[in-house]
């Protein structure tokens, strides 16, 4: 029996926005590896795999002969099921590869991991154990200057990794400049994660920026890590069962993109009661910029109880 796969967050599309497109750089942000040029890196497709794995980044090293696969992980909020997870990740990727396989997790933020991340673990085998161990990267120590200088790309995960204020304006100030809407995107969701809205929002006024004074949704909707957010949140929704009829299967989408960033950006508050109140396609989608802004989870919540005509 194997681990259960874990609930995606929209923070994978950041995570995997980096991981995917940048092998030899990741390498050396994340391991400190610098390999030799004439070596081919090159990403992994997970579709290859007869195993399917929701694997965050997998990179190989060599081609003839393969050197080794290395194995990246990243974990949001931790659950306790980690180690086990990448252990048995990590055996089924080199059983199905037949190669070496060598694992990195990465904890994303500190506030929401263990004071101490284990690195190895023992799980359940068949009639045994299968024990193990792997690297442990913890984000908010990679230095954030030494990753914007391997690729501009690693600025939709900047607010998490390691900086001063300093560099905190200037990456800020980079993805505002780069009018990239995944970089926009990506440094208005990791810093909400990080410093909480209100945080984030403080933070960017004293800069004197206007980013989340923007409509949200329409951010989301430009940008290539958005869509996929709103696309896999409505996805879930036909997933669930949610097909009765193509605009009940909209609504239900759009809903589930509500409920999505409600617990992502407030975890435990509530907002079910109020968003299955409300029947109206447009409606719906007209909420997804307010509750992105909101700074408050009640602020969110009172947006949705107007809506929901209470």
């Amino acid at each position: 029996m194997h681990p259960p796969p874990p609930a995606s967050s929209p923070y994978d599309s950041f995570v995997k926005f980096v991981l995917q497109g940048h092998p030899r750089e990741v390498l050396r942000v994340f391991d400190g590896r610098d390999v030799d040029p004439s070596i081919p890196v090159i990403n992994i497709d997970k579709e290859i795999l007869r195993d399917p794995l929701k694997v965050d980044g997998l990179i190989q090293i060599g081609i003839d002969p393969v050197i080794e696969i290395r194995h990246f992980e990243a974990v949001t909020r931790w659950k306790g099921d980690e180690p086990e997870r990448i252990i048995d990740y990590g055996y089924r990727l080199a059983r199905a590869m037949k190669t070496r396989v060598r694992s990195t997790l990465i904890p994303l933020v500190e506030q929401y991991a263990p004071k101490v991340v284990p690195c190895r673990a023992v799980i359940p085998y068949g009639g045994g154990a299968l024990r193990g161990g792997y690297r442990v990267q913890p984000f908010w120590m990679v230095d954030v200057a030494r990753a914007l200088a391997e690729h501009p790309d690693f600025v939709v995960l900047a607010p998490l990794m390691r900086h001063d204020a300093a560099q905190r304006a200037e990456f800020i100030r980079l993805a505002q400049r780069s009018r990239n809407p995944n970089y926009v995107v990506g440094v208005l969701m990791t810093g909400a994660l990080r410093y909480g809205m209100s945080g984030w929002r403080e933070i960017l006024l004293r800069e004197g920026l206007r980013m989340l004074t923007d409509d949200i949704e329409a951010m989301l909707l430009d940008s290539e890590l958005g869509r996929e957010i709103l696309a896999r949140s409505h996805a879930r929704g036909a997933d669930q069962g949610w097909t009765k009829g193509r605009l009940e299967g909209e609504e239900n989408g759009v809903r589930n993109s509500l409920l999505e960033i409600l617990s992502q950006r407030f975890p435990g508050i509530d907002g079910r009661p109020y968003i299955e109140r409300i029947h109206s396609i447009d409606v719906l989608n007209s909420l997804l910029g307010p509750v992105m802004r909101a700074a408050t989870a009640g602020e969110a919540l009172g947006i949705l109880r107007s809506a929901a005509g209470l």
